[in-house]
C-alpha cells in the first residue's frame, strides 16, 4: 500500500506560536523622571536603568559591560562587535551624567556589574518588580526595552537629527541602511557626544527640579 502523508496532524494538541506583537510604548518625560528618581537606593540595578536612560543602549549590553570596554579618560564606552546585536563595534560617548553613574561602581573584577565583577548582572525580574512597586501607579506598565524607544523618541523631539540618533544607539536603518550603510563607516563621534550630552542635560533638569531647556539646535554631521 502506498504511503501518503501522515495519518494524524503532528501538531494537534500543541499550542500555536504566540503572535509577535510590536510594542510602541514610550515613557513620557514625567515617567522618565519618576523612573530615574525611583532608582535611588536600587544598587547596581538602579545604575543599569539610569545608564539605559542616558545611552539608549540595550539591556544586556549595559548589564554585561566590561571594564576593558571603558576608556574613561576619553569618556568613551567601546562596545565590541562580539557583544553588539548587529555585529558592529559601537562607540558610545559618555555624558557627564553617565560617568557619574559609573563612578559609583567599585573597580573590582572584569565586569562592571554582577557579583564581585565575575559575571554580568542577572536577576532582572525581581529587581524590576521591586522598582515597579516603588513606582506604584505613577508609571503605566512598561518593560526595560521601552526605555530605548523612549530615548530615541525624546532625542528626536529635542531636535537631534534622526541619523545622529541612530548612530547613538547603533541602529542600522534609514540613513545607515543599504548601500550607504555598507560603505559609510563614519563613527559620528563628535555629533554623538553632543547629542548624548544634550539629552542627558535635558533628562537631568526636571530630576533636579529645573525646567528642561527647549529644543536644541539640530546637531549636524561633524568630524568622526
Amino acid at each position: 500500500m502506498r504511503q501518503g502523508l501522515a495519518d494524524h496532524n503532528p501538531v494537534i494538541g500543541t499550542e500555536a506560536p504566540a503572535e509577535e506583537r510590536r510594542r510602541d510604548r514610550v515613557l513620557s518625560p514625567a515617567e522618565m523622571v519618576a523612573v530615574w528618581k525611583a532608582c535611588d537606593g536600587r544598587g547596581e540595578f538602579g545604575v543599569i536603568v539610569r545608564l539605559l536612560m542616558l545611552t539608549g543602549a540595550r539591556r544586556d549590553e549595559v548589564a554585561g559591560l566590561r571594564r576593558p570596554e571603558l576608556d574613561l579618560d576619553r569618556a568613551l564606552w567601546i562596545l565590541p562587535a562580539a557583544r553588539s546585536k548587529n555585529g558592529l563595534e559601537h562607540e558610545v560617548p559618555l555624558s557627564r551624567q553617565a560617568l557619574a553613574q559609573l563612578a559609583t561602581r567599585d573597580r573590582v573584577g572584569l565586569c562592571v556589574f554582577g557579583r564581585r565583577g565575575r559575571s554580568p548582572f542577572s536577576g532582572f525580574s525581581r529587581s524590576k518588580e521591586r522598582l515597579d512597586r516603588e513606582l506604584g501607579e505613577t508609571v503605566a506598565p512598561w518593560i526595560l526595552h521601552d526605555i530605548r524607544r523612549s530615548v530615541v523618541t525624546h532625542m528626536v523631539e529635542l531636535g537631534i537629527t534622526p541619523h545622529v540618533v541612530e548612530a547613538c544607539i547603533n541602529h542600522v536603518s534609514g540613513h545607515r541602511a543599504g548601500v550607504v550603510g555598507t560603505y559609510n563607516r563614519a563613527t559620528y563621534r563628535e555629533p554623538k557626544q553632543a547629542a548624548l550630552q544634550a539629552w542627558a542635560d535635558h533628562l537631568e533638569a526636571p530630576v533636579d527640579g529645573r525646567e528642561p531647556a527647549g529644543n536644541v539646535v539640530t546637531i549636524q554631521r561633524g568630524a568622526a
